[in-house]
């Protein structure tokens, strides 16, 4: 009887080791290293969005009044944010984001942006997002990778003439400034309990496993390869909002 109880249980603890090793295994192989062939595809995807985005830069900037890009210190750019009602409830998308440290403006940052509802024109299927940071407090909550608007910072519609005064406090009291376009036509945009976090997969391609988004941000990530797609974005950034930006890295 105890040489039968002796057999069972060590037939029991090696098909306990068995499945262990089965996992380890299985965990193993989903952990591979992405080979070159995918790893330049993720980053040709990623500089991409990021070639829609530097364009939207220069659109958007002309329908920006003076007084609110003044006060630019990050810019967030979704292009194409998908909807789900009529005025694009449940939407999501990728996009980039760039904040003024030190004097000069950051490299881009893949970001997400998602869930509550955008107040875009109704009856469009998608949109392009672009939204200022306009405070020190919402500039630092961006930058931990987990920011809620509405939570973390207020939001305004912004208004919409270049070389045009923003009427009242709109841009000045609000932390993010919002603006949407839809098959042509600008708007100022709610953003309201919009959820802005890190593209991680996005990041890898572009920067490797060193960096996440608050470094990017802040200005301590390098690029392994700062290609032309980054020059563009920068180059772009620079003239919309780089005379007058406001810049934290300055201030600190």
């Amino acid at each position: 009887m105890n040489r039968y109880r002796r057999h069972a249980c060590g037939s029991v603890y090696g098909t306990c080791l068995l499945s262990v090793a089965l996992s380890v295994g299985a965990c193993s192989s989903t952990s591979q290293p992405q080979s070159a062939a995918e790893v330049e595809k993720k980053q040709s995807e990623a500089e991409g969005r990021l070639d829609q985005a530097t364009q939207l830069v220069g659109e958007f900037r002309s329908q920006i009044p003076d007084e609110v890009a003044r006060r630019a210190q990050c810019v967030l750019i979704i292009p194409g944010m998908k909807k789900g009602g009529l005025v694009v409830g449940g939407q999501g998308g990728n996009g980039f984001a760039s904040c003024a440290s030190a004097g000069q403006w950051s490299n881009p940052a893949p970001i997400t942006m998602g869930g509550g509802t955008l107040g875009a024109q109704a009856g469009y299927e998608s949109a392009d997002v672009l939204a200022l940071v306009v405070s020190d407090a919402a500039t630092k909550s961006l930058a931990s990778g987990n920011f809620k608007i509405g939570v973390n910072a207020s939001a305004t519609a912004g208004p919409v003439g270049a070389g045009k005064s923003a009427t009242g406090d709109m841009g000045v009291k609000s932390d993010i400034v919002s603006y949407s376009r839809s098959s042509g036509l600008f708007a100022g945009a709610t953003v309201n309990g919009m959820t802005v976090s890190s593209d991680d997969e996005a990041i890898r391609a572009l920067y490797g496993t060193q960096a996440d988004l608050g470094s990017i941000l802040e200005g301590r990530a390098t690029l392994p390869q700062k290609t032309d797609a980054v020059r563009r974005f920068l180059g772009a950034v620079n003239a919309a909002f780089g005379p007058s930006a406001v810049s934290l890295g300055a201030q600190r």
